[in-house]
């Protein structure tokens, strides 16, 4: 579970920056990198997985800068950090959670920023108010319900993804085997009592970590009706 939160967190923070800058700011191409965050939604888990190893495997196109032999291999093996391998490892499970939850921070939090007038933030300022004022008073508030939904929905999906998972992270047991594949095979091994205790486990957590996040919705939405 710890890195179903991690990638819903970090996706949060990035989802949030990405959709502002889609939203409040106009450059060529924003219009093709506003569909291209689409693209997990549309692209099937297998081939997002086929995908990132291509990418991420020490003979992709950017796992091989890793690679000890590497320049960048030579630099981080100076630091302490030999032998990276972004695949087949707990980095593979994050990469690949942040790759297909990433649309729906973004998508979440792109209506509430257009819900912002801009003559808002700019009296704010034309007023004195400094620039993280005006994001703590202003501009987060309304925006807080929004993120904390793409946060869940982030969550959600991190915790019931199978094929993107599974197919970079290799699947070690004890090392990077996920909860998914772990009820599949205790239950083709007919340990039903087995993939129950893990699935009801995984329930619970996650019930404990939507409630929060309503409840942080629910604080908000009455912060801002008073």
């Amino acid at each position: 579970m710890a890195w179903p939160l991690l990638a819903a967190t970090i996706n949060s923070l990035f989802g949030f920056i990405l959709a502002w800058i889609l939203v409040r700011y106009d450059f060529p191409g924003r219009r093709l990198a506003d569909g291209v965050i689409d693209l997990p939604f549309a692209m099937p888990s297998v081939v997002a997985g086929i995908g990132l190893m291509s990418l991420y495997s020490p003979v992709g196109a950017f796992g091989r800068w890793l690679r000890p032999d590497t320049p960048l291999g030579e630099v981080l093996a100076q630091l302490g950090v030999e032998n990276v391998n972004l695949t087949s490892s707990v980095f593979g499970i994050l990469l690949a959670n942040l790759f297909v939850t990433l649309p729906f921070v973004v998508r979440s939090v792109q209506p509430a920023i257009l819900a912002i007038e801009a003559d808002v933030i700019e009296a704010a300022q034309t007023l004195g108010s400094l620039r993280w004022q005006t994001f703590r008073r202003i501009i987060l508030p309304p925006l807080l319900p929004a993120v904390t939904t793409g946060f869940t929905l982030a969550f959600a999906r991190c915790v019931g993804e199978y094929g993107v998972v599974t197919l970079i992270s290799g699947n070690i047991p004890f090392r990077t085997m996920i909860s998914s594949v772990y009820i599949f095979r205790r239950l083709e091994a007919f340990d039903l009592s087995g993939a129950t205790a893990v699935g009801l486990l995984l329930l619970v957590f996650a019930l404990v970590i939507i409630a929060a996040v309503n409840t942080v919705q629910w604080w908000s939405q009455r912060k801002q009706a008073v």
